[in-house]
């Protein structure tokens, strides 16, 4: 029988949760003072955190799939990411997956809130260009924050969305877990995710008087097929809130 090769999956991470309110741009240097990881430093850079990039490394290592780590870099909650750090960032995202050579799958660690000084969808963007980067039927999977907000551009072709299911965000590992779990099942033909938009009525209290309201916004489910075919993804508004998060 012909030997069947493991398949090779890229890894890369960048996040934040912009704060449009804060007068703090986030400048390669605010996301230094947290962590920017190169090529191999992704395998060992997050020591024992429990965070979607190792979460997809255990998975992919117990399947005996081929991570191919690329870039991952973190930064908390402040004001708009510049122009220049973004491409810094991107630029090395892209040089890397054409470095690569034949990829199976791309896996990415994304907040939902990363809003540039120049486009509110920083998110949308780093999807669009990584797809732009890949042949159109390589897959990519997404990890996304419970309240990362999902915008039209994010539908990219043959690319699915996981978002966390607890607040507090006690399943971060967890939904890492997931998406590199989905991602193996995808590339083997057991699953083929296909992601539409709804819209509903979200409730909640409002600050001062405590009592409930509505809220009309849009929400992305997603729904299992099996067999080969492409993905597609989700999309609501955007709203800006800080939030913490474990560093490596």
């Amino acid at each position: 029988m012909p030997e069947v090769s493991s398949p090779r999956i890229a890894i890369a991470s960048l996040m934040q949760e912009t704060n449009t309110f804060s007068p703090i741009a986030t400048t390669c240097e605010v996301f230094e003072t947290y962590y920017v990881l190169h090529g191999e430093d992704l395998l060992t850079g997050y020591g024992a955190a429990r965070v979607e990039v190792p979460a997809f490394l255990a998975v992919l290592r117990e399947a005996g799939a081929a991570a191919v780590p690329m870039f991952a870099a973190y930064a908390a909650a402040a004001g708009v990411c510049t122009r220049a750090t973004f491409e810094k960032h991107m630029q090395e995202i892209e040089a890397r997956l054409r470095a690569a050579g034949p990829l199976d799958g791309v896996l990415l660690a994304l907040h939902g809130a990363l809003v540039l000084e120049d486009s509110p969808d920083g998110e949308g963007e780093i999807i669009a260009r990584v797809r732009a980067a890949l042949p159109a039927k390589t897959p990519i999977g997404v990890s996304l924050d419970l309240h990362g907000h999902i915008t039209p551009r994010m539908l990219q072709p043959n690319t699915f969305l996981v978002g966390y299911q607890n607040y507090p965000h006690t399943d971060i590992y967890e939904t890492g877990e997931r998406t590199a779990r989905l991602m193996l099942d995808v590339i083997a033909g057991r699953r083929r995710p296909v992601m539409a938009l709804a819209s509903c009525l979200r409730t909640g209290s409002t600050p001062a008087s405590g009592r409930p309201c509505g809220h009309r916004g849009t929400s992305a489910r997603m729904s299992m097929g099996t067999g080969p075919g492409p993905a597609r993804s989700p999309t609501p508004a955007r709203r800006r809130t800080a939030a913490r998060r474990p560093r490596p």
